[in-house]
């Protein structure tokens, strides 16, 4: 994921961010606000950062520094882009296996099969294995076991939530529905002549 990482009444932040914004290298991209988020405060200070804005391509095991040595006052969208290319490059894979848990690895909402599971903690030490799943990470954890120690990594909650070795390391920001969307969404949903309603839940 590649994450910018900025603070309040900062000039280059913004810059960056807009150029980000409309580059199509940098799709996705997460900003987080260091005054706000302890953790991301905490890997700053142990990257030896001092200063704002950082620009990062971070995925299970690799954390890559895409603005180094890039003066922001002289920053383009080509020498960026370059960056950002040469980092997810970098941290490429040329393999690995992405797994779902209920109805692929377990039975649904059960515990894995023992036998199954140490036939894919044999295989983690050949090849990266990933977990992608609906579920939160307490209910994956009860269903693998110490698998979820072994995998690079535990995409939970539809992959909003990044575990690695059994601690959150990344988490998507949390929507909020502007009210003019909401507003449009209530609307819809009267106008509908659909006959079965459970609520209104959105």
């Amino acid at each position: 994921m590649l994450i910018l990482y900025t603070q309040p009444r900062c000039h280059f932040c913004e810059i960056m961010k807009r150029m980000l914004s409309k580059m199509d290298e940098a799709e996705g991209f997460q900003t987080i606000d260091i005054t706000k988020d302890a953790e991301a405060k905490n890997f700053m200070r142990k990257k030896g950062h001092r200063t704002v804005p950082m620009l990062y391509w971070r995925v299970p095991g690799h954390d890559v520094w895409v603005n180094k040595d890039i003066d922001t006052r002289k920053l383009t969208g080509e020498n960026l882009g370059k960056r950002i290319k040469d980092a997810i490059s970098e941290t490429k894979k040329s393999n690995c296996l992405v797994f779902d848990v209920d109805g692929t690895i377990t039975p649904s909402r059960q515990p894995i099969d023992p036998e199954h599971k140490e036939k894919l903690m044999s295989l983690a030490e050949t090849v990266d294995i990933y977990i992608l799943t609906g579920s939160d990470f307490p209910k994956t954890q009860e269903q693998l076991g110490d698998l979820t120690k072994v995998v690079k990594g535990c995409y939970q909650c539809a992959g909003n939530e990044l575990w690695v070795k059994d601690k959150l390391v990344q988490s998507a920001p949390e929507f909020k529905m502007p009210k003019m969307m909401l507003a449009w969404c209530k609307q819809k949903m009267e106008e509908s002549k659909f006959p079965h309603r459970t609520g209104s839940n959105m």
